[in-house]
């Protein structure tokens, strides 16, 4: 199953969507009274992927999923904040902190956030390694530490591969006690049905929103404008497959 879905993510990029589509346009192309209907795919397939690029577009895409949960600082008597997963770099000569990368910084910056309204609570952290690499969960354990974390005060797996089994090891951490969930804004909506799906007593602390920044006056399309399309339309079709699931 976990394949699977690395497989769905893959096919849903609207990168990867464009390519296939000029690989088709390129097939009609050269074959004989197909070429309208290539010029026609190669357009729309252009077009749309020019539309994701373009900031006011994925910023309405994203907005309806941020929304959904604010900034939080309304607990201070949460036991644990389990601060999901990201990505980092295996540098083995930098620090961890300069390791994670800027989603996984966010979400720690949220985390260490919330211990100061909640200098009672532990940390959770996920995340596995690939190819025998450090973990990244023993990459986030290690830069909270060198943030002044007390490592007695930090729990982490190395085994949790995707949301639902950070939602697994969390209910077996945290039974029934209160929990804070730190993971981007976009990811928060998802993230928070499959925890309570377990039935944990979960609250969200979304980080990393970026929908709400401020613009240039004439908005050009960018990189991080798609990833930002592609984050969200990924979100939306998972969301989907969660709510059908735990029906």
């Amino acid at each position: 199953m976990f394949f699977i879905k690395k497989a769905v993510i893959f096919f849903i990029n609207p990168l990867v969507l464009f390519i296939i589509a000029l690989g088709v346009s390129f097939y009609l192309w050269k074959k004989k009274g197909q070429k309208d209907k290539a010029y026609k795919i190669a357009l729309l397939s252009s077009v749309f992927l020019l539309l994701l690029s373009f900031p006011p577009i994925s910023h309405l895409i994203a907005r309806p999923l941020e929304m959904q949960y604010a900034p939080s600082s309304d607990h201070d008597d949460a036991e644990f904040i389990a601060v999901l997963g990201s990505g980092h770099s295996s540098e083995s000569t930098w620090p961890n902190t300069i390791k994670l990368s800027r989603t996984a910084r966010s979400r720690l910056m949220e985390g260490l956030r919330q211990a100061q309204l909640n200098p009672q609570a532990k940390f959770i952290f996920f995340g596995f390694g690939i190819n025998g690499k450090e973990a990244h969960g023993e990459i986030m354990s290690q830069a909270a530490a060198e943030l002044g974390v007390d490592p007695e005060n930090i729990i982490f797996s190395i085994e949790p591969r995707d949301t639902n089994e950070e939602a697994l090891f969390a209910k077996e951490v945290c039974g029934d006690q209160k929990m804070l969930l730190v993971t981007d804004a976009t990811h928060t909506p998802r993230a928070m049905t499959l925890f309570k799906s377990h039935g944990l007593n979960v609250f969200a602390c979304p980080a990393n929103y970026e929908s709400y920044g401020g613009a240039w006056f004439v908005p050009m399309p960018s990189a991080e404008a798609l990833e930002l399309s592609r984050k969200s339309i990924y979100e939306y079709v998972g969301l989907i497959w969660v709510k059908l699931r735990t029906k």
